[in-house]
């Protein structure tokens, strides 16, 4: 059955970019050579923030700060100067409109902090809080947006490598209960996904067993759940990566596989990892990275490969469209039900997802579309199915566009017909389907995992 979803719940975006390449840019003046410091956007000025990092031989731990603005380096003259630090990372808070960044190597190259920055748009203020992680650098650090945390995960002490998952409400750090979490690293790529509605985090190292890791994990806020993908990046720890937010994707670019530099472009748009052509800098670990939503770049400056670097690049990527998956699905007697696409879903087409594994004797199938993940008229996402008898099945997506779907041979097909509409470009539809099985565990059927369709142009 053909339907047609019109995602007006969803802002409108501007023109689509139809290229993907990495620039090096040539500014008059650029902070000195330097790696393993820190990059955000800062949105009360529109400019990247560049904070702290390494000098090379004699080493030495810098407490400068920088903007960059697209064409130019401004080296920035604080109220009460920067605190110097290296080995940390600098996310922006949306809800109070400014950076937030964590303990890292300092105030001296060997020492080790556990204190809270903010950045505010002038000047650097230490964040009184109640409680905090224990000191450590090299952690992965992203901002969700949807719940207003920040999230840190891992890292390494003076002793040891971590495992372990904090929050940062905006007043005290709050460490999370998690009965899964990833492996102990360091130096891993973490990024928050406004589409998924989850922190995704990939690759990092640790050093107590010399594991250089290609995993990746998604954070909900209360689980973190490892996600299987073939084809994915190799593993590799210090590349550079952010989420594109104009795009809704994460990016990652370069690392170290523990034998070579990897000068690699790879997209995440959601259970599914892509290799991107444009090649950047070949100084490709413990790059400063971030994303300038207002110019819509991927920037990064320095880092080190055969040297130390002083280059900048920006990235531009392409409005392609993808298949992702998300969630936790419900198995009928057979398993969990996973969708596959024959051609990524785009404006102006007709866009096809199959539903695989299927018990071989369900004739139908009850098919939700719609333009959320995280709440249905303000029911907040996942929905505990009870009230159809789904035991132990949530709902993953709002309940926009509901229909029933023949099924065959453990497949079904949903078709949806895409406007051509360029607004609705780096937009998402969600889908799952609902699925009859006396046999299942509960008597009664199985939920899918969810799919999320990342519309191209």
């Amino acid at each position: 059955m053909r339907r047609t979803l019109l995602p007006c719940a969803i802002a409108a975006s501007a023109a689509a970019l139809t290229g993907q390449s990495w620039q090096q840019l040539n500014p008059t003046a650029s902070p000195s050579v330097r790696r393993a410091g820190a990059m955000a956007f800062d949105a009360t000025a529109n400019r990247l923030i560049l904070h702290g990092g390494l000098l090379p031989a004699p080493a030495d731990v810098l407490n400068e700060t920088w903007s960059w603005n697209g064409t130019t380096w401004t080296l920035l003259n604080p109220v009460g100067g920067s605190p110097p630090r290296w080995g940390h990372q600098l996310v922006r808070d949306t809800a109070q409109n400014r950076l937030i960044t964590f303990g890292g190597r300092s105030p001296t190259i060997n020492s080790l902090a556990s204190d809270t920055y903010a950045w505010t748009g002038s000047a650097w203020s230490l964040v009184p809080t109640p409680n905090s992680p224990p000191a450590r650098f090299r952690y992965g650090l992203a901002y969700d947006s949807r719940r207003n945390r920040v999230v840190l995960f891992g890292g390494r002490g003076l002793t040891q490598v971590f495992a372990d998952t904090w929050e940062f409400n905006g007043i005290t750090w709050t460490q999370a209960a998690t009965p899964l979490a990833p492996p102990p690293r360091e130096d891993m790529v973490m990024a928050y996904d406004a589409g998924l509605a989850r922190t995704v985090l990939f690759g990092g190292y640790d050093p107590a067993t010399d594991t250089v890791r290609g995993d990746t994990w998604e954070w909900d806020g209360s689980v973190w759940q490892p996600r299987a993908i073939d084809g994915g990046p190799g593993p590799r720890f210090r590349a550079a990566g952010i989420f594109d937010s104009f795009r809704q994707r994460i990016v990652m670019y370069g690392g170290f596989d523990g034998g070579s530099i990897r000068n690699e472009t790879w997209e995440y748009a959601g259970g599914a990892w892509n290799q991107v052509s444009a090649v950047g800098t070949p100084f490709a670990t413990e790059m400063y990275a971030g994303y300038d939503s207002q110019r819509r770049r991927f920037a990064t400056f320095g880092g080190v490969g055969s040297e130390f670097s002083d280059d900048t690049w920006e990235y531009t990527g392409a409005t392609t469209g993808a298949l992702g998956t998300f969630g936790i699905g419900c198995p009928t007697s057979v398993g969990i039900a996973f969708p596959t696409a024959p051609l990524p879903p785009r404006i102006n087409s007709t866009y096809t997802i199959e539903w695989q594994n299927l018990p071989v004797t369900t004739p139908a199938v009850i098919i939700v579309h719609g333009v959320s993940n995280t709440q249905w008229n303000g029911v907040p996402l996942p929905f505990e199915l009870t009230v159809l008898d789904l035991a132990g099945c949530n709902l993953l997506v709002s309940a926009d566009l509901v229909g029933i779907e023949a099924a065959a041979g453990g497949n079904a097909t949903t078709t949806l017909t895409i406007p051509n509409t360029p607004a609705f470009v780096s937009t998402s539809i969600y889908s799952q389907i609902l699925i009859p099985d006396p046999a299942a565990f509960n008597a009664v059927g199985g939920a899918s995992i969810g799919a999320r369709s990342l519309l191209g142009s």
